[in-house]
This record gives structure tokens, C-alpha cells and sequence, in this order.
């Protein structure tokens, strides 16, 4: 009777974790999005003040085609997600994906429509190699979970499919924690190439807990006209507050083949692969067949 009883909590708790590996994800809540250009510190700014359902941002904030919906989005947002001058982000609603690895995630993104093209006529328009530029968000911080992030990133499209570079880069900064055993939470400065297959660590640092803080900025800033170059910097917010900030030395780089690049923001959670769920079957399969070989076995 024990070993049926035991059996029984081990299937009980097999079907949880099977669960909970599909089920838990990422949410915390954006406070702003902005974009400066040169002296125009005013570029874009997405407070999410106005309640709408994003990708909703306020009218004339940018010469956008199609304003006042300027991003173009992965994953789902629903209509009650923007309020109280925040907007909800949650991992589940995210749409699939995979990293340069070939790994599958989810990511629910919103990505700004800020660049046009490399064609010379179109040289002032979005976030150009000639300019200086950022990209920032601030994010309410939350410890994420083994292979979570919250992040920002710059794309490199390109104009012409069959140029080098053409979709290549990906340079992101992101509070993330990954998939090791005991892995603490941290910020991670990485870049992805597409065509490579290749994931390059830039840097990365501890999260500091020990401030106390609620929330983060996150920054990537193109500070030098005509370079490749992208600095990644971070301050820590308490009650609207910076109590505390750090950089990275090491630039990152975008405009590989390309002459412009696209912002977004993002959060993320891995999903788990089929060999995730065959191995814990397999595990909780010996473990049924040695519990019942023990009630079997003479006294």
C-alpha cells in the first residue's frame, strides 16, 4: 500500500513539473520607451499614458507611416495591458522564436518602426550609422527565471536580401538568468548572429539586489557618427530615483552590411524541448520500476 501511495505522489508530481516547465513565464511592466537622435532628446517617447491597446503610441511623437501604431509586434497584447501609465509584459503571450542557436524561445515584442532603408535619399530618416542615437526602457524589476530575460535590443535589417549582413545582428542588453544550475540573476551584454549561428558574451555582471531597487533602465547608445560601435549602460530606479549605475567598457556591434537599424523591447522564457519531457518520462519510468521491484522483493 506504501509503495502504490509513494507511486502515486511521484506521477502527481511529475504531472506539475511537467506543467510548470510549460507554463511559468516572465511578466513585469515597462514604464517607458524612448529613442533620442543627436541633440533631439525627444525622438520618441512611449510613456504608455494614453490606456490604449498597444501598439498604440501618442499621435505625431514620430513621423511614422502609419501613426499613431508604430510597432510591429510578436506575440499578443491584450487590451487591458496598458494602465495606470504602464504596460504589462508577459513572456506566455509571446510568439515562438528561435536564438542564432537554433534554440526555441517566446518572446512577446514590440519593435519601433524608426528606419526606412540604405538608400542615400532616405539618409536622415530612423536610427542611421551616421548618427548618433539611444535606446532605452525602463523595466519594473523582477528576478527572472533558469533561461528568462527582460531586454532591449537593435536589429540590423537590410534593404537587399542578397547583401552580406542582411539580417545578421542582433545587440542586446538584458536582465536575464540562464538555464545553469544555480545561476544567479544578471546583465548580460551579447550580440547574435543569424548567419553564423553564433551567440558572442560581450560582458556581463551580477544584478545588484542589494539596492534596493524596483526598477531598471536599460541602455544602448550609439555615441560615435559613421562607427559600428554601441555602448551598453544600466541605472538602478527606487521610487523614480537613480541609487545606482554601471556600464559596460566593451562596445557591442550592429551595422554589419547595413547602414541603419530598428529598436525594440522585449521579455522571453525558453520553451522546453521535447528531449526535456522524453528524459523526466524516462526518469519517473525507473523510478516506478525500482519502487515496484522494493514491494516485490522477498522480506
Amino acid at each position: 500500500m506504501q509503495t502504490r501511495k509513494t507511486l502515486a505522489q511521484c506521477v502527481v508530481a511529475a504531472i506539475v513539473a511537467l506543467g510548470s516547465v510549460s507554463a511559468h513565464a516572465l511578466v513585469t511592466y515597462i514604464d517607458e520607451f524612448r529613442v533620442t537622435r543627436g541633440t533631439n532628446l525627444s525622438y520618441f517617447f512611449d510613456d504608455f499614458g494614453d490606456g490604449l491597446e498597444p501598439p498604440s503610441v501618442p499621435a505625431g511623437s514620430f513621423n511614422c507611416p502609419t501613426a499613431p501604431n508604430c510597432y510591429v509586434l510578436s506575440g499578443t497584447f491584450n487590451a487591458d495591458d496598458e494602465t495606470g501609465g504602464k504596460l504589462r509584459m508577459d513572456s506566455a503571450l509571446g510568439g515562438d522564436a528561435e536564438s542564432a542557436l537554433g534554440t526555441p524561445r517566446i518572446f512577446q515584442r514590440a519593435q519601433l518602426i524608426t528606419s526606412r532603408s540604405d538608400d542615400l535619399a532616405d539618409i536622415d530618416a530612423g536610427l542611421k550609422q551616421h548618427r548618433v542615437f539611444t535606446s532605452s526602457a525602463v523595466f519594473d524589476l523582477v528576478l527572472p527565471g533558469p533561461g528568462e530575460q527582460m531586454q532591449i535590443r537593435l536589429t540590423d535589417p537590410h534593404i537587399n536580401a542578397a547583401d552580406p549582413g542582411h539580417r545578421t545582428d542582433f545587440l542586446s542588453l538584458a536582465v536575464r538568468r540562464s538555464l545553469l544550475a544555480g545561476a544567479q540573476p544578471e546583465l548580460r551584454f551579447f550580440e547574435q548572429n543569424y548567419d553564423a549561428g553564433t551567440i558572442t558574451e560581450i560582458d556581463t555582471t551580477p544584478l545588484n539586489t542589494a539596492l534596493g531597487a524596483d526598477q531598471i533602465r536599460l541602455v544602448l547608445a550609439h555615441t560615435v557618427a559613421d562607427s559600428t560601435e554601441v555602448f551598453a549602460s544600466w541605472q538602478y530606479l527606487q521610487g523614480g530615483s537613480v541609487v545606482g549605475n554601471g556600464s559596460f567598457a566593451t562596445p557591442g556591434n550592429i551595422f554589419d552590411g547595413e547602414t541603419w537599424t530598428r529598436a525594440d523591447f522585449s521579455v522571453s522564457a525558453p520553451i522546453p524541448e521535447p528531449e526535456a519531457y522524453a528524459l523526466m518520462l524516462v526518469g519517473i519510468g525507473l523510478l516506478a520500476w525500482r519502487l515496484r521491484r522494493r514491494a516485490l522483493a522477498p522480506a
